[in-house]
C-alpha cells in the first residue's frame, strides 16, 4: 500500500510537469491568453485572434474579421496597424494575407516578423478604422 501511495504521488508530480511547467518553458503562450478579442465602434466590428505565439516561430500571424453595413473598408492593414510587446517595443506588419480593400465584410491574417518574445503582454494597436482613433486588442501574458 506504501508503495502505491508513492508511485500514485510521482504519477501527480509528472503529469505535472508535462501540463504546467513544460508549456512555459517552450516559449507558447497560454491558449486562454489567444482568445480572440472584439472592437464593436461606430458600426464596425473587428474580431481579433492571434494564431500561434512562439518564439520559435518565424513569423506571428493574427486573425482579423472586420463587418460593418455602414462604411466601406478600404484601409490597408499592413499601413495602420502596429504590434507593441510589453508596452514598450513596437512591430509594423509585413503583410496581409486576406480580402482586399473594400466593401463592408473582410478577412484575412496580419503577419509579423519574429518579434521579441513578450514578457507580460502582446497588444496590436489598429488605427483609424470607421473613422475612429486607435483600436487596441491586448493579451496579457502575466500579471
Amino acid at each position: 500500500m506504501k508503495y502505491a501511495l508513492i508511485i500514485i504521488g510521482l504519477i501527480i508530480i509528472w503529469v505535472g510537469i508535462i501540463f504546467v511547467i513544460a508549456p512555459e518553458k517552450s516559449g507558447i503562450a497560454n491558449k486562454k491568453l489567444l482568445e480572440p478579442k472584439t472592437s464593436d465602434i461606430d458600426s464596425v466590428t473587428i474580431i481579433v485572434a492571434p494564431r500561434e505565439i512562439s518564439e520559435n516561430l518565424d513569423s506571428w500571424e493574427f486573425k482579423i474579421e472586420m463587418n460593418t453595413h455602414s462604411y466601406d473598408l478600404k484601409e490597408n492593414l499592413v499601413s495602420i496597424s502596429t504590434l507593441i510587446i510589453d508596452e514598450k517595443n513596437s512591430y509594423k506588419p509585413i503583410g496581409w494575407l486576406g480580402d482586399p480593400t473594400g466593401g463592408h465584410h473582410r478577412e484575412g491574417i496580419l503577419k509579423f516578423n519574429q518579434v521579441e518574445f513578450p514578457t507580460r503582454s502582446i497588444e496590436l494597436v489598429i488605427s483609424g478604422i470607421g473613422g475612429e482613433g486607435e483600436r487596441r486588442f491586448k493579451w496579457l501574458i502575466a500579471p
